[in-house]
């Protein structure tokens, strides 16, 4: 007999056990609750069910483990995208600002030589390159990254130098080209003596826009942090406002112009000015002994000369003028305030306006607005430009030899008689009418005339005072000023003074080496002063060469005699000096807030004199300033100071 299951025995094919691994179990034990809350190890039977609830939690544990791990893996694919993003974008970012600053140095240069359609297509370019920048630093990757605190202050640098970069090319970049155009000398010169004042007045708004987005932009980049935990993205910061600074001197520079110009070329209320013609033959603070002069007017931008005089017309005026008790104990001696010869002793050439202005008032009753001092190097700069100039005689003053002409021709050509110093006054006042004429009257290219005043400007051989105080604060701060200023900087300078009464200046070589040293809140200064007279043997007329001083040693001609002074920093001291390698005193004096030290040098001619001072001054920052008043001959200047960064 078989033993086959009987319907009641047969396998329940829903049980969940039920399978060959549970045939023989004893299914009651299952059932029995003793069993299930049995605390003993699994046997045969409750081993197998304990053993599946495990791995299903094993199996669930895994499932979120890998969850986690996937997550976290394309979390970090994430932040790997982005980094790569980042630096992908930020580099093409830094490259398209690199090529913004070229940009703009060659958009100003383009300016500057009047080159204005290709300055046009320059600010072309540095508007897409400046956006491209703006854009690709731009979205949700570079926003998350800037907020990140500290470790996202390179980015958050990186998009507002690109932002800032944007704005200004947007908008500051074509307001300076269309103020540009409005200021184009070829369009300013109605005539040769005529300037348009309507075009400068024009102008004015937008520059001043523009340097106000320029200064909120400064302001802006300025708050950035100075220095993060990424060097480039510190030096883009830099650079820019760098190219801010010199973009914005250039603006202001243009501004101050449009807001001289129109008042002092007669707008409203024409105006007059006395102009010195400046003799550098015979040395003076200001740069040269004041021989002619001229009055001109200007009347809605119309320039006109009324008078054109000898020296000797304000000889014995007093000005009537006192400029405190520094400047008398420094230059009482000269009697410059009632001496029309002695009247630029000072290098600070708002004194010698002013004295000008009080004399020729006195003299004639009329009140000038202003003063202009040129001297012939100057005038050499304009007639490069216009073309020479013809005199009485026919024959020609040109760039080349109008210096020679004025300052050391005239005393050869005229005999030394009081008929001859006659001839050569008048004959000198023919050269100043012809230049003037040929200046006014309209030749020669408008901007290289504006670049050529603008370089004997910067070489003080041009200079402008105004009376009126808006207009002579900001002349004071252009180079057309020649002031000696106090303005918290470093500061040296060297001024020569004829004490002999000769023309012998002519030949005079000087050079000025200076030398800072030291980190501290005073450092030691060396400044040493080599004056040369190189005047010939021989071939020099009595004129030239003669002696007014008294000077009781024997002396041969060509020799000669300065009075020499040393401008220092303000707060600085001497400590010591020598001539010649040889110990020497002098006499501490001061002018508008600077240390003077001063010494008379007896000069014999072919020989070279050697001063040296040594100082301790504070130790300032920002840049050096050098007065260089000048002669025929440039002073060389050479300067150098201790690192200290």
């Amino acid at each position: 007999m078989t033993d086959e299951p009987t319907p009641d025995s047969a396998p329940d094919e829903s049980d969940p056990f039920h399978g060959p691994e549970w045939l023989g179990a004893d299914r009651a034990n299952f059932a029995s609750p003793a069993v299930a809350i049995s605390d003993s190890p699994p046997g045969p039977s409750g081993g197998g069910r304990g053993k599946r609830r495990m791995s299903d939690g094993t199996r669930r544990k895994r499932r979120i483990q890998r969850r986690t791990g996937w997550s976290l893996a394309a979390f970090g694919l994430l932040l790997v995208a982005a980094a790569a993003w980042l630096v992908f974008t930020g580099m093409m970012a830094r490259s398209q600002l690199q090529h913004v600053q070229a940009d703009l140095a060659s958009m100003r240069g383009n300016i500057n030589t009047s080159q204005l359609d290709q300055a046009r297509a320059t600010a072309s370019d540095v508007a897409r390159r400046a956006h491209s920048a703006h854009e690709l630093t731009t979205g949700p990757v570079w926003s998350l990254a800037a907020a990140i605190p500290g470790v996202g202050d390179p980015a958050k640098s990186v998009r507002a130098i690109a932002a800032a970069a944007d704005s200004l090319a947007s908008k500051s970049v074509p307001d300076v080209i269309t103020a540009s155009e409005d200021l184009d000398p070829s369009k300013l010169r109605l005539a040769g003596n005529q300037i348009n004042l309507a075009e400068i007045a024009r102008a004015a708004p937008l520059l001043n826009d523009t340097l106000q987005r320029t200064a909120t932009t400064q302001e802006a980049l300025e708050k950035l942090p100075g220095k993060t935990w990424l060097s480039p993205v510190d030096r883009a910061r830099t650079e820019l406002l760098t190219s801010l600074d010199s973009f914005d001197t250039s603006i202001q520079n243009v501004y101050r112009a449009t807001e001289l110009l129109p008042p002092m070329l007669g707008s409203s209320t024409p105006q007059t000015y006395f102009v010195g013609f400046l003799n550098e033959a015979e040395s003076r603070g200001s740069g040269g002994l004041p021989g002619a002069f001229a009055i001109v007017v200007a009347d809605k931008g119309k320039l006109t000369f009324t008078h054109f005089e000898p020296d000797t017309d304000l000889l014995g005026v007093p000005s009537g003028l006192d400029f405190g008790a520094d400047y008398d104990t420094l230059y009482g001696g000269t009697n410059s305030t009632s001496d029309y010869r002695d009247s630029t002793i000072s290098p600070n050439f708002p004194y010698a306006a002013q004295i000008w202005a009080g004399m020729w008032e006195r003299q004639s009753g009329q009140h000038v607005d202003g003063a202009i001092a040129l001297d012939p190097t100057a005038l050499s700069y304009l007639l490069a430009v216009t073309g020479p100039a013809t005199l009485v005689d026919g024959s020609q003053v040109t760039s080349g030899n109008v210096v020679q002409l004025t300052e050391s021709t005239a005393y050869e050509k005229f005999p030394d008689t009081d008929a001859g110093n006659d001839e050569r006054k008048l004959y000198l006042l023919d050269i100043a009418q012809a230049v003037d004429r040929q200046i006014l009257g309209g030749g020669g290219n408008a901007t290289a005339l504006v670049k050529a005043a603008a370089h004997a400007a910067g070489e003080r051989r041009l200079l402008v005072w105004s009376a009126h105080p808006t207009s002579e604060a900001l002349l004071t701060q252009t180079e057309l000023a020649g002031t000696v200023t106090s303005n918290g900087f470093p500061y040296t300078g060297v001024v020569v003074a004829n004490a002999a009464g000769n023309k012998l200046d002519y030949y005079l070589n000087r050079s000025l080496t200076w030398q800072g040293v030291g980190c501290g809140a005073t450092r030691a200064v060396t400044a040493t002063i080599m004056l040369t007279n190189d005047a010939p043997a021989s071939g020099l007329s009595a004129y030239v060469t003669t002696r007014l001083d008294g000077y009781p040693g024997p002396t041969v001609p060509g020799d000669n005699r300065l009075l020499v002074q040393y401008y220092a920093t303000v707060g600085a001291s001497l400590t010591s000096a020598t001539l010649n390698g040889q110990p020497v005193t002098l006499t501490p004096e001061r002018e508008l807030g600077h240390p003077v030290y001063v010494t008379e040098l007896e000069m014999p001619r072919g020989v070279s004199q050697t001063l040296v001072l040594h100082l301790t001054e504070p130790n300032l920052g920002g840049p050096l300033t050098v007065l260089n008043p000048p002669l025929v001959r440039p002073m060389t200047v050479s300067t150098s100071t201790t690192s200290c960064n």
